[in-house]
């Protein structure tokens, strides 16, 4: 008798059974391998698609404050400074004390110079306005108004009123050389009225900013109003309030700066806190800010025009009383042979007498910069350009 299930081949897989049962479990295994394999290529493929507007690109989770760059750089530090400690050749070269010292220099030299560490206070302060801060007022010929300013202060901006009313009055001055060189001044505001000198309508100078906010200052013209050509003289020396000057007037395109090299770049005013250790800590505190240039906090006035001209030779001149300079006539010789160069003129040949005559004439002629602000006057001059 067969067995109950022997027409249906569910069981039997051997030779000349049924094979239809086998073939559909294979068919069906095979189905989900491809199922699992091309829902793992659309997953893949999808991940790889760019972030589009409705999709998020995945973001960095934010480090631990904990394990932040600052500590990290603080635990490396106290690992170095272990290490040090321990097996250096001079530790006390590592004591704390010496690192803290370290330090400060090292923030102090960082900072160029707009911050000192003094012993005591200073005893400087700003030059009250009876000094004399406008002297070597003179007249050059032909009709140039020569003054030297050695500080830009309270008082200076009436000095130099009463010395252009002076020249002006007497001797009718076509043009001026203020020179600045060596200048300093602690008050940044008296730029402005030393300024409002030589314009003849209001208009913005320049700002000072500190941690109380801007402080806007402006022309204003007086019954002194001194408008043709100005020549200004500076160097490496002009700083604080007289570089601020040189700079507003340069900007303003009311003056030709001159000089043989750019000024100081200390165009801020210095507080002073005393300090614990009996030292004194003195900072800048006032930085200005020109209406175009923009910040020139420990930024440098460039010349107009560049002269070569020595450092120590120009302050040894300037050190000295000022003397007008004097124009050399050179002789006039008529012998062929020096006329054609074949023979020099007794005043080339450097003798005793040459020696003498050059030591007699007035400092103010090996004067370089000063020598070419005269020849810029007088070419300015002679070509009547507009405006002179």
């Amino acid at each position: 008798m067969p067995c109950p299930d022997e027409g249906y081949g569910l069981h039997r897989t051997g030779k000349g059974g049924n094979f239809f049962p086998f073939k559909m479990k294979m068919a069906v295994k095979i189905f989900v391998f491809l199922g699992l394999s091309l829902a793992l290529f659309a997953a893949q493929k999808e991940s790889s698609k760019p972030a589009g507007k409705n999709v998020k690109a995945p973001v960095p989770s934010a480090p631990d404050a904990k394990t932040g760059p600052v500590l990290l750089e603080k635990s490396l530090y106290q690992e170095v400074l272990q290490v040090l400690m321990e097996k250096y050749a001079e530790p006390s070269a590592i004591g704390i004390n010496r690192l803290n010292e370290t330090a400060l220099d090292g923030l102090l030299n960082s900072l160029q110079g707009t911050v000192r560490m003094l012993e005591s206070e200073s005893k400087g302060g700003r030059l009250s306005g009876s000094t004399n801060l406008v002297d070597s007022v003179a007249v050059i010929d032909p009709f140039v108004g020569y003054m030297r300013v050695h500080g830009v202060e309270e008082g200076t901006a009436r000095q130099v009123e009463d010395a252009l009313r002076k020249m002006e009055q007497e001797q009718r001055v076509s043009s001026q050389v203020l020179d600045l060189r060596g200048a300093g001044g602690a008050s940044l505001a008296a730029a402005a009225r030393v300024a409002s000198l030589f314009f003849s309508d209001t208009r913005e100078l320049f700002t000072l900013q500190n941690g109380a906010g801007p402080q806007v200052f402006y022309a204003t013209p007086s019954s002194c109003n001194f408008e043709k050509l100005l020549m200004i003289l500076v160097n490496q020396e002009t700083r604080e309030a007289a570089e601020l000057l040189a700079g507003v007037l340069q900007e303003q395109s009311r003056a030709v700066v001159l000089g043989q090299a750019p000024t100081a770049g200390r165009i801020f005013e210095m507080s002073e806190t005393k300090l614990s250790n009996g030292k004194t800590l003195r900072y800048a505190t006032i930085k200005a800010l020109l209406p175009m240039r923009g910040d020139l906090f420990m930024k440098r006035v460039q010349p107009d025009i560049l002269v070569s001209f020595d450092s120590g030779q120009e302050m040894e001149i300037i050190s000295k009383a000022f003397q007008p300079p004097v124009v050399k006539s050179e002789p006039r010789y008529y012998s062929e042979a020096i006329l054609t160069g074949r023979e020099l003129a007794p005043f080339m040949t450097g003798g005793v007498e040459d020696k003498k005559k050059e030591d007699a004439e007035p400092l103010s002629n090996r004067d370089l910069v000063l020598q070419r602000a005269l020849d810029l006057i007088k070419g300015i001059v002679a070509l009547r350009l507009p405006g002179y």
